[in-house]
C-alpha cells in the first residue's frame, strides 16, 4: 500500500480524527472491512463513521449501528487456529474512551 493508499483509507474510517493511543499497533491491511488496533491480545475495529458506507453495518439502523469493536486475538486464542483473530466480540460501543479503558484494563501485554 502506497502513501497515497494509506490516507484515503485512514479519511475513509476517520481515523484521522480520533485520539488512538500511541502504544497500540496499527493492524490495518487494505482487504480488511474496517480499519483496526492491536494491542497484546485485544484488537480494536473501527469501522466508517457513517454507517452507510460500512460493509457490515450498511443495512442497520443508524441507532444500532457501534462503530468500534473489540476482539481477541488469535495469537492468544487457540479455539480459532485457522483464521488470525477471534470474531468472539467482547465489546462494541461508540464510544471511543469506553473502548480505550476496556483494552486498558483487559489486554495482555506479556507475550512471553
Amino acid at each position: 500500500m502506497n502513501l497515497q493508499e494509506a490516507i484515503e483509507w485512514v479519511e475513509h474510517y476517520g481515523v484521522q480524527d480520533l485520539n488512538i493511543p500511541s502504544n497500540w499497533v496499527d493492524t490495518f491491511w487494505k482487504n480488511d472491512a474496517m480499519y483496526s488496533y492491536e494491542l497484546g491480545n485485544c484488537r480494536v475495529w473501527i469501522d466508517c463513521v457513517d454507517h452507510t458506507k460500512s460493509e457490515l453495518g450498511y443495512d442497520l439502523p443508524k441507532e444500532e449501528y457501534e462503530r468500534f469493536h473489540v476482539v481477541t486475538s488469535d495469537a492468544y486464542n487457540e479455539e480459532n487456529d485457522a483464521d488470525h483473530y477471534s470474531d468472539e466480540v467482547l465489546l462494541s460501543s461508540n464510544n471511543l474512551q469506553e473502548i480505550i479503558d476496556f483494552v486498558s484494563e483487559k489486554a495482555f501485554i506479556d507475550m512471553e
